[in-house]
């Protein structure tokens, strides 16, 4: 019942829980001045973004508003002290990869995770700086995120992707004080609660790819830094995760 109530009357609601989640954590940010600027540029390139592809592109018949998370999901993890083109960039390389990265007519990748490790490659620094503020955000992020998980009834992939970070972590250090730990680190939290299921429900509606999906996740971001990637291992793993997934049903589809 509850679930129908906030469908039909808080349709943008994963975009309202950063909206807010973005305002409070620069309450907490004592040394920049431009953040709220900052935040109004991402939202309004990506709003702009998404009208003209829509407009371009006769296969979508309306704007998703939801898709203006992308922007407040940039805005909390990219280092806020950064040149402000990388970001806005990163917006609209999300934007781009959601309407025209496409595989079976569904979003083929994680957007904000691919628009934010490609600009890495140029320079983009992830910081989570947005999450880093003290406990009234992470209490947000985490009641807003448990919502979100209500909704859209991910709770089971979440619930896997925590238990194999928790696992591995374990296998790989033989302390399990460290491993528990993990569940506590805001970037973490952030990044399982909002951006591991981000394009996920249409990307993959079967359950068992979902499930490779979020374990390969897992495995990759504890890997990659063993091998001194420069980029966020979190990030890296999403998009490694996604180009796995997309390179199987690519193969497959070949044999036949």
């Amino acid at each position: 019942m509850l679930k129908e109530v906030l469908l039909k009357y808080f349709k943008f609601y994963n975009t309202f829980f950063l909206f807010v989640i973005s305002l409070s954590t620069m309450l907490f940010y004592p040394y920049e001045t431009g953040l709220l600027l900052r935040l109004g540029l991402l939202v309004l390139v990506s709003v702009a973004c998404e009208f003209v592809l829509i407009n371009l592109n006769k296969n979508d018949s309306e704007t998703n508003i939801q898709n203006t998370a992308f922007s407040f999901i940039i805005f909390l993890i990219s280092d806020p002290q950064g040149n402000l083109f990388l970001p806005l960039f990163a917006v609209i390389l999300a934007q781009l990869s959601y309407h025209l990265l496409k595989s079976d007519n569904k979003p083929a990748f994680n957007s904000p995770g691919l628009s934010v490790f490609i600009l890495s490659l140029f320079g983009l620094k992830v910081s989570w700086w947005g999450i880093h503020n003290g406990y009234f955000v992470m209490f947000l992020m985490v009641l807003f995120g448990l919502i979100k998980i209500y909704i859209e009834k991910t709770y089971r992939l979440q619930a896997l992707f925590f238990i194999s970070i928790i696992s591995l972590s374990f296998i790989f250090t033989f302390n399990p004080l460290f491993s528990i730990k993990q569940l506590f680190v805001p970037g973490f939290l952030f990044f399982g609660l909002y951006m591991l299921t981000q394009n996920l429900p249409e990307a993959l509606p079967n359950m068992r790819k979902n499930i490779f999906y979020v374990v390969a996740v897992a495995i990759f971001a504890l890997i990659i830094p063993k091998f001194g990637f420069f980029t966020d291992p979190l990030i890296s793993s999403i998009v490694l995760a996604d180009l796995t997934l997309f390179s199987i049903k690519y193969f497959k589809r070949s044999k036949y």
